[in-house]
Formats: C-alpha cells, sequence, structure tokens
C-alpha cells in the first residue's frame, strides 16, 4: 500500500509542514499521541521517498520537510479538504 494511502504518514507530514524548524522524533511522537518507535519507522520512509530530511545533534535525531515534503504536505491537505466530511 502506498505510504500516502495510509493513516498515520500523511498526520506526519501535515504535522512536519507546520513546523518552522526541525523536530526530534522523540518530540514528535509526543505531540502527535504516538510510539517513537512508530514515529521513527514513519520518518525512515518518508526520508526514503525523499519527502523528509534529517540530521543528527548529539544522540537526538531531528527531521524536517524537504521541498517534495512541503509540495506533499500541500496536496495531501488538499485531498483531506476533499474528503472529509
Amino acid at each position: 500500500m502506498s505510504l500516502l494511502l495510509q493513516e498515520l504518514p500523511p498526520r506526519v507530514i501535515i504535522h512536519l509542514a507546520e513546523k518552522e524548524k526541525s523536530i526530534s522524533i522523540s518530540d514528535l511522537s509526543l505531540e502527535m499521541g504516538i510510539a517513537q518507535s512508530q514515529a521513527s519507522e514513519i520518518i525512515t520512509k518518508l526520508s526514503q521517498g525523499g519527502i523528509v530530511s534529517s540530521n543528527w545533534v548529539g544522540h537526538t535525531k531531528f527531521v524536517q520537510l524537504t521541498e517534495r515534503g512541503l509540495r506533499a504536505a500541500e496536496l495531501v491537505g488538499n485531498l483531506l479538504e476533499v474528503v472529509s466530511v
């Protein structure tokens, strides 16, 4: 199944789009109410697709959307507006 057709990855993309700076995976998981392992798995898949980039600061991994990710966030947001009831 396509990553963007699952429930959580689009929510993660939208959440990251609302941030003005990079965010740690642990903060992402706390803010979204999901397990850190789940957030990490989603970020890994999004990174493989060029949607997010990451960097390490000490032992903490920070992520943010790439230009491709920002475009994806816009498209996902538009799609969610259309299909929302």
